[in-house]
């Protein structure tokens, strides 16, 4: 977890830095990963219709 903290800082230091293209491109990428996993197990169906 000490490290998806560390990941999710530094795209959000990105986005409000020049690199804001590719910071944003990273955090898409990082969501639909997320989605794809609550929607891959099964559980935590409801987490999945929030987003």
């Amino acid at each position: 977890m000490l490290t998806i903290g560390v990941v999710e800082m530094v795209v959000g230091v990105m986005v409000i830095t020049r690199w804001t293209r590719l910071g944003a491109y990273i955090a898409i990428i990082w969501l639909l990963l997320i989605a794809t996993n609550l929607l891959t197990t099964g559980r935590y169906s409801d987490v999945l219709c929030a987003i």
